[in-house]
């Protein structure tokens, strides 16, 4: 599987903990990559 490469915005959405987080942007520019790999982080 291919490395992606985060924007600073998504990355912010990954790394924060213990706040409610809302994340809305168009379609295809990555919103469900980002939660993904912020769920895989958390485990």
């Amino acid at each position: 599987m291919a490395k992606r490469t985060f924007t600073e915005e998504q990355q912010s959405a990954i790394d924060t903990r213990n706040k409610t987080l809302l994340v809305s942007a168009a379609a295809g520019s990555g919103k469900t990559a980002t939660l993904t790999e912020r769920i895989i982080r958390t485990l």
